[in-house]
């Protein structure tokens, strides 16, 4: 039914904003990831469709606490970075080099096709794969913990982001 031209909601339901639709779409598309670290830094960017700001912070945050946990300077950047990120791990001696490779080639990826695309040009995508990139940077951020042996936080969203430059 549409009363001046605004669709009415059947008994028992409710209508939803544009935002309030959103919301709900990113709270299905999230039950299953692994984002729920990240998720209090982009919800707000996620929820207004600036799914591509949405991806930034989450890498910016992700690199921030690379350099947190393994006292890297802040010129030090890219390759150099992730390098000492893995010589520094606490959990480095557990693992033979290959496996050490593998995480580290992992990070990589994500630094090189993800982190400096976000990063230095204005990168406009859709909500699924924002929340897909999303999901895998908070993976990584997750590893940090889990199989480089650096002190677990187990809510990124709660960290004060200060500009390393």
């Amino acid at each position: 039914m549409v009363k001046n031209g605004e669709p009415l909601c059947a008994a028992g339901y409710f209508r939803l904003t544009p935002n309030g639709h959103r919301f709900a779409l990113i709270s299905n598309l999230t039950l299953e990831k692994t984002i729920w670290p990240l998720f209090g830094a982009v919800e707000e960017f996620l929820i207004e469709g600036r799914y591509g700001t949405a991806v930034r912070e989450a890498t910016v945050r992700l690199e921030h606490r690379i350099r947190h946990v393994s006292g890297a300077a802040t010129r030090i950047h890219g390759d150099k970075l992730l390098r000492e990120m893995i010589l520094k791990a606490p959990a480095a001696q557990k693992f033979p080099d290959k496996s050490l490779q593998l995480i580290e080639a992992r990070y990589r990826r994500f630094f090189s096709f993800v982190r400096n695309e976000f990063a230095h040009k204005l990168m406009n995508t859709d909500l699924a794969t924002a929340i897909n990139l999303i999901a895998r940077c908070a993976s990584l951020y997750n590893t940090l913990g889990t199989s480089l042996g650096y002190p677990r936080d187990e809510d990124l969203s709660k960290q004060v982001y200060e500009n390393p430059t």
